[in-house]
């Protein structure tokens, strides 16, 4: 059905130009998907034989109902398949673009619509770009008509990915893993004939006898093959070796060992070994068979990048069909590590951008074996160390995922038995620590209330002293006083006295 540019040279058809989906609807068919173009399909008639031989199509008639009647190989609607042949043709052509950049983020803009925005553009100093992109057109042909013609389903890519093995660059094809097996194949087959033709060909009994050996040869020729019986002969016969076994073809040496050679040449030629098929049947180390079984999957690493890519390119395709054609909302069914879980579809812008990385998975059968190899010498180290191992580590266990998802589930119960438990003693922790708290407290107050009495004890003694002080520094004070007072009554008597006597003297 499948026909791509031949041009194309770079792995999956990435650098394609064009690709084409050839199928044979029914009328009813073509009438419901274009019920406009139906009459005119009919009326014109589809490819005939000499179109499919200028186009290149090779006539595959497989079914023998086809041969019935010869008249009708030169259409392709038949009684008998009431088929019409439509191609669904994709191809890409480059548009010109203008880029411009806002204050947000980039706006892109066709030739026809720029035109008509490019003055306020130059006029307010807008930045914009002048590029050109691919454009993905999708048309459907019958024979003469066009059915239908316009964009096509995604924007940015094929619908239609394909998967390449690798490249004949002489002859422009493409192959896998048969091209290679099909030589030994062939001399696998001549042996096998040639073998099978030595044994047919050489004498299975039958003996080389003179004329007159037999008295009877009609009896000797009955009862020669019976086990049992008794075949008479003439006199002397014997003795001159009158009767001997038809001579055998010797078998050709090492035609067997040549034939042996041709078959182990599948495995050599691909690069797919018997460990990798499961097959090898020799007693070898569980290293060597693992570090083959890489060495297969080194050689056939090409193979498993085409398939790399095409994930990555459906990835993107199918992303954007999710975006485009289903509504907000949407309840989608996802697959994880906690098994199946139903997520409400969301688009965001910021999402469109993104990275597809496909791997090994951490799950896969192969990356489980390393995995658990690896633990097998671990776990006992950390065991005695003291580390408990984590719930994740089931997940690498090369056991069924039901007795793995019942295994975490009875975890997952324990663990909330655990919580509660925990829970439990955290509450009674908190409240011991509280009450530790309240006999701290009243500690602290009993402290301060002695501390209180002490200082309430000292500063009453200590107000004593000052008291005492206090009256000391009176009785002192008072006590100089008088003193003071005595002396300034002495002067002025004194003073007085001798006011008196200048008085007299005066007076005299």
């Amino acid at each position: 059905e499948m026909w791509w540019d031949p041009d194309s040279k770079k792995r999956n058809l990435a650098d394609a130009r064009w690709l084409m989906r050839v199928k044979r609807l029914s009328y009813s068919d073509i009438e419901a998907l274009w019920p406009s173009k139906a009459a005119e399909v009919i009326a014109k008639g589809p490819w005939d034989k000499a179109t499919d031989e200028a186009m290149g199509f090779e006539a595959n008639a497989n079914s023998p109902d086809q041969y019935v009647d010869s008249d009708y190989e030169e259409w392709d609607i038949r009684p008998d398949r009431k088929k019409i042949r439509v191609v669904e043709y994709q191809w890409w052509e480059r548009e010109t673009v203008y880029r411009v950049a806002t204050e947000e983020k980039v706006v892109e803009f066709n030739a026809a619509r720029f035109k008509l925005l490019k003055d306020g553009f130059d006029s307010e100093g807008t930045r914009y770009l002048k590029q050109t992109k691919r454009v993905y057109k999708r048309a459907f042909i019958a024979g003469e008509t066009i059915l239908e013609e316009g964009d096509g389903p995604c924007d940015h890519d094929f619908t239609y990915k394909p998967i390449t093995g690798k490249r004949d660059r002489n002859k422009n094809i493409w192959f896998g893993l048969v091209r290679a097996m099909m030589d030994p194949q062939r001399w696998a087959n001549k042996f096998y004939s040639q073998i099978l033709h030595v044994i047919n060909t050489n004498a299975k009994g039958g003996i080389l006898a003179e004329e007159d050996a037999f008295p009877n040869q009609r009896d000797a020729e009955k009862n020669w093959a019976k086990a049992d019986s008794i075949v008479t002969v003439k006199k002397g016969v014997l003795q001159r070796k009158g009767i001997q076994p038809k001579p055998m073809i010797p078998y050709p040496t090492g035609l067997d060992r040549l034939m042996e050679l041709a078959m182990d040449s599948h495995y050599t030629v691909t690069g797919v070994s018997l460990e990798m098929l499961g097959l090898a049947d020799r007693n070898q180390p569980g290293v060597l068979e693992y570090q083959r079984k890489q060495a297969g999957l080194t050689i056939l690493a090409p193979l498993f990048g085409s398939l790399r890519q095409y994930r990555k390119q459906q990835g993107r395709v199918l992303l954007y069909f999710i975006r485009t054609y289903i509504s907000d909302g949407r309840l989608m069914r996802i697959l994880g590590k906690e098994g199946a879980e139903f997520v409400p579809l969301m688009k965001q812008d910021e999402t469109v951008q993104y990275d597809v990385i496909v791997d090994e998975a951490a799950t896969s059968p192969n990356q489980k074996e390393k995995t658990f190899a690896v633990m097998t010498e671990i776990l006992p180290l950390a065991l005695q160390a003291g580390f408990p191992p984590p719930v994740e580590i089931l997940e690498y266990l090369p056991l069924p995922l039901t007795v793995i998802n019942a295994w975490k589930k009875s975890i997952a119960q324990q663990g909330e038995n655990n919580e509660e438990m925990q829970k439990l003693q955290e509450q009674i922790q908190k409240l011991s620590e509280e009450n530790a708290k309240l006999k701290i407290g009243e500690q602290v107050k009993i402290m301060q209330l002695q501390g209180e009495q002490k200082l309430d004890v000292a500063k009453f003694q200590q107000d004593a002293e000052l008291a005492d002080e206090k009256m000391d520094l009176k009785e002192y004070e008072s006590e100089r006083g008088l003193d003071i007072k005595e002396r300034q009554m002495e002067g002025e008597l004194a003073i007085k006295k001798k006011a008196v006597n200048s008085q007299n003297r005066i007076s005299k």
